[in-house]
């Protein structure tokens, strides 16, 4: 704003005050369009080759093979195929495009204003984030080169599924007999053969295990990551999870069926009998340490895949990938010490924390689920 030093200010038209707008006209990527009821869409825009977040302009009216014209001059919708191609594009649908449209944009970007009437990006333009409005106040900050937006609906079922896995898995193993330790197989063996509850335990822990694997295969499909790299990343995850329940399911096969019916014949064999039959439960006991270790090493590598999904999507909040990505590595520790030293002792730590982790991780997905807004609503917005 400027005007004449010995002015006055007074309403109506008048020469001795002047506003000026200042902008700038360049061609930049479209990364999405940003809109909220009653209000003019805004074209969210990054630095071509580098995907830097520059800011945002008013959504004009052309829209010319798969770009459109975007700036401060003109406040109203443009009607038709236009916005139909453009302006009402969903975040998912624009991330999704892979060749992003070169949009020519005269833009009043939002942010600090130099000392030379240019505009310079605001701090969370700088740091690459961006918090979009859509229906209510509340918004998410993601990366903006990589954002994908979620389907709420499904997120929320998927950490459903995947908490109440966790949850029955960690109430079955507490009826599960424990009070000698794994390794001392004949003190163990004896404690398995006395347990009245152990093929229902085992298949509660199967049906637990099931839902976590599904939770997991649910969230891929909620992210809306089928297509491009994190598509393949997680298309991997999904495979080396369905692995991982085939595996538990042959371990449940071994531990909960052969297992039991091995020790049930040794504890109650004739004296000249024991020493065969005891050989032969060892032997299953040691069928169910490899099959383990392979079980543990593919759930936790589906863990460590599906934790990259959720940071390279950046749908969710980053952290959750990460957290998740901890729970992969506990799993990948269980899985080395089964495979060498059988149910030791320092089994224990890692299977506590992987267990506490994907507890911590699902709840934490939920909340996001819960606090995130309708895909379908945005679209509407």
């Amino acid at each position: 704003m400027s005007k004449r030093r010995d002015s006055k200010y007074r309403s109506g038209p008048t020469t001795n005050w002047l506003k000026t707008k200042s902008f700038t006209e360049s061609e930049f990527e479209l990364l999405g369009v940003e809109r909220e009821r009653g209000k003019p869409a805004f074209a969210l825009m990054a630095e071509p080759g580098t995907g830097r977040y520059v800011g945002s302009a008013f959504v004009s009216v052309e829209a010319r093979s798969g770009a459109f014209r975007a700036g401060t001059q003109g406040h109203e919708e443009a009607p038709g195929n236009a916005m139909g191609q453009a302006g009402h594009q969903s975040p998912r649908e624009a991330s999704e495009r892979r060749g992003r449209p070169s949009a020519r944009v005269a833009a009043g970007f939002l942010g600090r204003r130099s000392e030379k009437g240019m505009t310079k990006p605001s701090r969370r333009s700088r740091g690459q984030r961006l918090c979009i409005n859509w229906i209510s106040q509340k918004c998410y900050k993601s990366d903006i080169r990589g954002f994908v937006m979620a389907d709420r609906k499904a997120l929320r079922l998927a950490a459903t599924s995947l908490f109440a896995g966790v949850a029955i898995s960690f109430v079955a193993g507490i009826f599960h007999p424990d009070r000698e330790p794994a390794n001392d197989h004949p003190a163990v063996f004896a404690e398995y053969a006395a347990s009245s509850i152990w093929t229902l335990v085992h298949l509660g822990q199967f049906v637990g295990m099931t839902g976590l694997v599904s939770g997991l295969i649910g969230l891929f499909f909620a992210l809306n990551v089928q297509e491009g790299r994190v598509g393949w990343i997680g298309k991997f995850g999904v495979v080396s999870s369905v692995v991982a329940l085939a595996l538990y399911g042959v371990l449940q096969a071994v531990d909960g069926v052969a297992l039991k019916q091995a020790v049930n014949a040794w504890a109650s064999a004739p004296d000249g009998e024991r020493a065969v039959r005891f050989a032969s439960a060892e032997t299953i006991r040691w069928l169910e340490w490899g099959v383990r270790s392979y079980q543990s090493f593919t759930l936790g590598l589906s863990f460590l895949l599906f934790a990259t999904v959720i940071v390279l999507a950046a749908s969710i909040p980053k952290a959750i990938g990460n957290l998740m990505g901890c729970a992969g590595m506990a799993y990948l520790v269980q899985s080395w010490i089964i495979g060498s030293e059988g149910f030791s002792g320092h089994n224990v730590l890692p299977t506590l924390f992987g267990i506490i982790l994907v507890l911590v991780t699902s709840i934490w997905i939920m909340w996001a689920a819960w606090r995130m807004p309708d895909a379908e609503a945005a679209d509407r917005g």
